[in-house]
C-alpha cells in the first residue's frame, strides 16, 4: 500500500513495487494522478483518500485490503508543503499542513498497523521532509512540529506494543 501515490516519491514507489511485481493499493487525493499511475499497471489499484480525514483513511485502508489482500508493506508518502513565506500564510493552511502531515501519519498508522500484524507483520515506512529539521521558511509554509512529529529527533527508537507482538523502529538521521 502507498499513500501520496499519485505523484512524487509516493508515484516512484508505486511504480517500482508494481514494476517487481507487487499488487499496489495506491492511495492519493489527486483521482487524476491515481488514473494515469493506474494505467502502468494492472497490479495498481486506485484508492481517492485525504489521509487527514481518519474515516476516509480506515475506508481506504479497509478498501485496500478487500482489493489486494492483507498486505506486508506500507510506504506512506502522503503529505503537502504549501509556499509562501510563513507570516503570510493563513490558519487554514497551517491547519491543513498539520491534518494531512501529522494527523494523516497517525491515522494511516492506525489503519493499517492491525492489517500489518494479521500476517505476522511487516513494514510501515513513513516519508517526512527535511524541512523537520531545517525550516525553509523563506519560500515553504511549515508549521513546527508537523514533520518532525513524524520524524521525530535523529537517531533510532525501538518498542514493542505491550498487548501484541508488534516491533516499532524508527530509524533516520
Amino acid at each position: 500500500m502507498v499513500t501520496g501515490a499519485a505523484s512524487g516519491v509516493g508515484r516512484y514507489a508505486a511504480a517500482q513495487l508494481a514494476a517487481r511485481g507487487a499488487r499496489v493499493a495506491a492511495i492519493d487525493i489527486d483521482e487524476d494522478g491515481l488514473r494515469t499511475l493506474a494505467t502502468i499497471s494492472p497490479l495498481i489499484t486506485p484508492f481517492v483518500c485525504d489521509v487527514g480525514d481518519e474515516a476516509a483513511a480506515r475506508r481506504a485502508v479497509q478498501g485496500a485490503r478487500t482489493a489486494v489482500g492483507p498486505f506486508g508493506q506500507v510506504v506512506h508518502c502522503a503529505g503537502i508543503a504549501p509556499l509562501g513565506r510563513v507570516l503570510e500564510q493563513c490558519t487554514a493552511d497551517f491547519e491543513r499542513a498539520m491534518r494531512v502531515n501529522y494527523l494523516g501519519t497517525v491515522h494511516v498508522a492506525r489503519a493499517a498497523v492491525p492489517v500489518l500484524t494479521e500476517t505476522g507483520g511487516g513494514s510501515f515506512i513513513a516519508i517526512a521532509s527535511i524541512a523537520g529539521w531545517i525550516p525553509l521558511s523563506c519560500c515553504q509554509l511549515e508549521v513546527p512540529g508537523q514533520r518532525a512529529g513524524v520524524i521525530g529527533p535523529p537517531g533510532t527508537r525501538a518498542g514493542r506494543g505491550r498487548e501484541s507482538a508488534e516491533k516499532i523502529v524508527c530509524q533516520h538521521g
